[in-house]
């Protein structure tokens, strides 16, 4: 029989792995360490979490020993297996050594109860949502120095009024909320942030309860603006840059912008941050795109994430983006690109990496439950700039995307209210007169998670089909190139 003595060796949970008890016996697995405007999750059931619990640094026949005493009815030989397993299956969040690794500074172990009032659909991955956000999405103001042809918010701040901009007294408030509750991840963006006053004080906040924060801008006209930022604890900037060509910058975003992006990557990596690009695909930059990764790695950018041009609501101009044809092959490019070569430093966020599936995968192959998951208000809230806690902030500007302000209620109250649950788990009557209403892929769908800015874009309609559904033909969906 395998003894617990058998075990050799020493783990820990990295320092950016936090766990955190859900409802019933599942535990989420999140990190602190992430691409802006995103958090790697992951569910695990309650033996895996007994095991990732105990990772503190010490023997892994320490661990052992521990489990037996809170299984004495499993035998040595099960519980040696399992911690195999679970070193293996779960490795990617474990640092091992031969030598005591030593206790890091760990996130607080929450524990939620144990009930289904905090649970709102499902059972498996991710198709129910978190008992509290582990992610921040704050839009600081509307106000931006930039001009960028496409914007998807223009609409959104030209509606915007004067003094519904909150004050860094209450973003400090929620930030201690968000903390206490197990949020880890905060994405500081506007607008341009660097044009909301109380900039410092939001940064220096997160700093002092430890969030792990991302600014998101396309830089700033005077370098000197992240000496004082740097100073209150900024540490993580993700830079906008589309191409290394300064005409084409400019012309998509304005003049003097290519130069007040490269300033800005070169002062924050000589100051020692963390930096990352976005690069918005459009037709001006998809041929050139593979240089401009190549150039950012070899300088040391952490990653970069390379955004599939979303045509904008309300936009006339649009049309000009839509690349002629071969760009949507020329995107599997760089997809395969990703794969052999540049790995986890570039990424593609949600909707890119739908794309690379309808690429890959032919458009009617399959139930929408196999394709790719939107994690919107499942595992973080999105907060504009007045307060406005939105399922999207790309719906940003409607209110039925909506449901509750943060200056008047609690984040825990917002996150479990109803207004939340109707557009997280929305029921098959919000669909009436759609294809939705009576689809067996309805629930799949939801489990997924309901695109409504696609709905709108499409439709004119929140509770509407988006483009994944493979009951709506191409001529109905707007691309996503």
């Amino acid at each position: 029989m395998t003894s617990v003595d058998s075990l050799s060796g020493y783990a820990r949970l990295y320092p950016h792995a936090c766990l955190r008890r859900e409802a019933g016996d599942t535990w989420a697995l999140y990190s602190r360490e992430t691409y802006p405007g995103r958090t790697d999750v992951q569910t695990v059931p309650f033996r895996d979490a007994c095991v990732l619990a105990l990772l503190d640094g010490s023997s892994l026949g320490d661990v052992a020993a521990a489990l037996r005493e809170l299984h004495p009815r499993r035998t040595e030989s099960e519980i040696v297996a399992h911690s195999a397993d679970v070193l293996e299956r779960h490795g990617r969040w474990i640092e091992t050594g031969d030598a005591p690794l030593g206790e890091a500074d760990r996130w607080p172990l929450l524990e939620f109860a144990s009930t289904e009032e905090r649970r709102l659909s499902g059972s498996q991955g991710l198709s129910f949502r978190l008992s509290a956000p582990v992610s921040l999405y704050l839009m600081l103001t509307p106000e931006c120095d930039y001009s960028c042809r496409y914007c998807n918010n223009k609409r959104l701040m030209k509606s915007a009024r004067p003094g519904q901009i909150l004050s860094p007294e209450v973003y400090v408030r929620l930030l201690t909320e968000a903390k206490e509750s197990g949020c880890v991840n905060v994405t500081l963006t506007g607008g341009d942030p660097l044009r909301y006053e109380g900039l410092r004080d939001v940064v220096s906040a997160c700093n002092d309860l430890g969030l792990n924060g991302w600014l998101c801008t396309r830089g700033a006209r005077d370098a000197a603006v992240w000496e004082g930022l740097l100073d209150a604890g900024l540490q993580r900037v993700q830079v906008s840059l589309d191409s290394l060509d300064r005409e084409t910058v400019d012309r998509l975003s304005g003049p003097g912008t290519f130069d007040r992006s490269m300033n800005s990557i070169r002062a924050l990596l000589s100051a020692g941050a963390v930096v990352a690009l976005n690069t918005v695909l459009t037709s001006y930059v998809m041929d050139d795109v593979e240089e401009l990764v190549e150039w950012a790695l070899e300088k040391g950018v952490r990653c970069v994430t390379l955004s599939p041009f979303v045509k904008p609501l309300g936009h006339d101009n649009v049309d000009v983006f839509v690349p002629a044809a071969g760009q949507k092959e020329r995107f599997g490019e760089l997809v395969s690109r990703r794969r052999s070569s540049w790995g986890d430093r570039v990424a593609f966020p949600s909707y890119g990496d739908a794309l690379a599936y309808r690429i890959e995968t032919a458009r009617d192959s399959g139930a929408a439950a196999g394709k790719p998951r939107c994690d919107a208000s499942k595992t973080g809230m999105c907060i504009k700039w007045d307060g406005s806690a939105i399922y999207c902030d790309r719906a940003a500007g409607y209110e039925e995307a909506v449901y509750g302000n943060v200056a008047t209620d609690s984040l825990l109250d917002l996150w479990n209210g109803e207004r939340l649950r109707r557009l997280a788990t929305p029921a098959r009557g919000e669909f009436e007169d759609t294809v939705c209403a009576e689809c067996s892929d309805f629930d799949a769908c939801t489990a997924m998670g309901r695109c409504y800015y696609y709905a709108l874009l499409n439709f004119g309609r929140f509770f509407a089909p988006d483009w994944r559904c493979p009951h709506v033909s191409d001529g109905e969906c707007a691309p996503m190139l």
